[in-house]
């Protein structure tokens, strides 16, 4: 295509496929899959794999696949397509998957089928593995009484006959959770979580070294944007890097900047996890201050205001400092040691306009003969 020469890739980067050459094990995949491989290792006759939409359970079945040992395991993929499964129907394809060309309709003797071919399995040397890929999907308890059924078949020394692993969005260990004899046969559950922004940035550039990638193609903030709305879903990042891709190539830009995420992410009708509205990176966080939002809200009102006296805070809603050397410039020593008359309160006639800060209320002026005595004893007069 046009747009991947434009870019000097040789094949579409970010398809949503099971594509074992773009398989990308980020740091939290890790675990689950090795507990994956020890149910497949001790033999464990059930184990769940859980995890929301788009978050890689069937790239993880796929690889489970194609990486376990063939000398030693015999692995089988079953793709539940729909929920109207009838009853049965996991019984009759995971026969079908292990060599059986017409499974019976009948589900007693399609279980007898399937017992057979897993016994044959067994006789090559060989543990049969069946990954059941969307196991959500059989939700009746026509499915509930088939993954019972499969749970339970086992050798003449009680040994299980298959390991079944289940791979489904979290509501599938509800309806396990459901069936008592299901969740005690459930001896390993895992489940898989988003990638982080880092691993979401190691996801991108991996992916595009696949296809020959030789120098970076998107920005910083172009993969920034593209974590916040995929949330960290390898699925979502893959449909809007690609999107972003040919939105770049249409404006004949070969360094993706964020403003193609977000045009590509438009187009989708996606808005980023964090923000209502997509917003670009270069775009300054306009901040509104406490100051300016009690600025908005308040209304004017009228207030009392004292006459201040001389020991009255100079800008009582104000930071101003009282400056007491100003003050000393201008008294006469001889008045000091007469009262400081107040005077009575006066209402201001005209509202007074509240101002950003905190208005705190004014103190209580001091007696007259507190003035006196706190005069002398803070200055000392030539």
């Amino acid at each position: 295509m046009d747009y991947l020469k434009y870019f000097g890739l040789r094949a579409e980067p970010f398809q949503n496929d099971a594509d074992h050459r773009f398989y990308f094990e980020h740091a939290v995949q890790v675990k689950p899959r090795m507990r994956l491989v020890r149910a497949a290792q001790e033999r464990k006759a059930f184990a769940l794999l859980t995890g929301g939409p788009g978050i890689g359970k069937s790239a993880l079945v796929q690889h489970l696949a194609r990486t376990l040992d063939a000398s030693e395991y015999s692995t089988h993929v079953i793709a539940v397509a729909h929920e109207a499964c009838d009853s049965g129907w996991l019984i009759q394809h995971s026969a079908r998957a292990l060599g059986v060309a017409n499974p019976a309709k009948a589900l007693p003797n399609a279980v007898d089928e399937l017992k057979a071919a897993l016994t044959a399995e067994a006789a090559k040397g060989v543990h049969p593995i069946l990954l059941v890929d969307d196991a959500q999907l059989l939700t009746d308890p026509t499915g509930i009484g088939d993954l019972a059924c499969l749970s339970n078949l086992a050798d003449d020394d009680g040994k299980p006959l298959a390991s079944v692993i289940l791979a489904g969005t979290p509501d599938l260990a509800e309806r396990i959770a459901e069936s008592v004899g299901l969740q005690q046969r459930l001896e390993v559950r895992v489940t898989l979580e988003a990638m982080d922004r880092q691993q979401a940035n190691a996801y991108l550039a991996y992916r595009l070294q696949c296809v020959g990638a030789t120098s970076e193609i998107f920005s910083e903030d172009a993969m920034e944007l593209i974590f916040r709305y995929s949330n960290g879903l390898p699925r979502c990042v893959n449909t809007l890097a690609g999107n972003t891709l040919f939105e770049s190539y249409m404006d004949e830009s070969s360094w993706i900047d964020s403003e193609a995420v977000i045009r590509a992410a438009e187009g989708l009708g996606w808005v980023p996890a964090d923000v209502e509205t997509p917003m670009p990176a270069s775009t300054p966080n306009i901040e509104v201050t406490e100051r300016e939002e009690v600025v908005e809200d308040m209304e004017p009102e009228a207030v009392t205001i004292p006459t201040l006296s001389l020991f009255d805070d100079p800008n009582p809603i104000g930071d101003g400092e009282f400056e007491l050397a100003s003050i000393l410039d201008e008294l006469d020593p001889e008045d000091t040691a007469e009262p400081v008359e107040m005077d009575e309160p006066v209402e201001s006639e005209e509202p007074i306009q509240a101002v950003p800060s905190e208005v705190p209320e004014p103190a209580e002026p001091p007696s007259e003969s507190d003035e006196i005595d706190d005069l002398f004893d803070s200055i000392q007069l030539d």
